[in-house]
């Protein structure tokens, strides 16, 4: 089942929403946006888009990561659902790594999350997020990837 899922969302260039009014079930409300940005860090060059400026600053203050250039390989969103696990597909197009999130507390000033990791269609970690604030990105350091390393950056908003 979960593969078939996965197939359909590299197929989708909108992320899958359901039509909260039309449905009884309070879990299916959608409760605000979720958003996803890859970062490879590395020594090398890349083809990618190089980060630059304030965010090149945040990433090095808040991560200590020591590369010498950081690439913005991909991001995405997606509503959050108050009971439903979400899915986060960075890489437009490839099932190469994605994120799937669910929500574990929500206050109305920050969220906590449950976050997985897939990497080829396997699960490679989970995490649970401390309360991210909204509108505050909060980063998560990733495995290591060809000679580097990813880092995610997390970005939730109330609807």
């Amino acid at each position: 089942m979960l593969l078939s899922f996965l197939s359909m969302l590299s197929y989708s260039q909108e992320p899958l929403q359901l039509n909260a009014s039309n449905n009884n079930d309070p879990g299916a409300q959608i409760i605000g946006e979720i958003k996803s940005t890859l970062i490879y860090a590395t020594d090398n060059s890349e083809k990618s888009e190089e980060v630059k400026g304030k965010l090149l600053k945040v990433i090095k203050n808040q991560c200590k990561l020591d590369y010498k250039k950081y690439y913005n390989i991909g991001s995405s969103s997606a509503s959050i659902f108050r009971s439903y696990q979400g899915w986060l597909q960075p890489i437009k197009g490839s099932e190469k790594m994605m994120l799937s999130f669910e929500p574990k507390s929500v206050s109305s000033k920050d969220i906590a999350f449950t976050v997985h990791f897939w990497q080829d269609n396997k699960k490679v970690f989970t995490t649970d997020t401390p309360k991210i604030s909204y509108d505050e990105p909060f980063f998560i350091t990733g495995p290591a990837w060809r000679s580097g390393k990813l880092l995610f950056i997390l970005e939730a908003n109330k609807s």
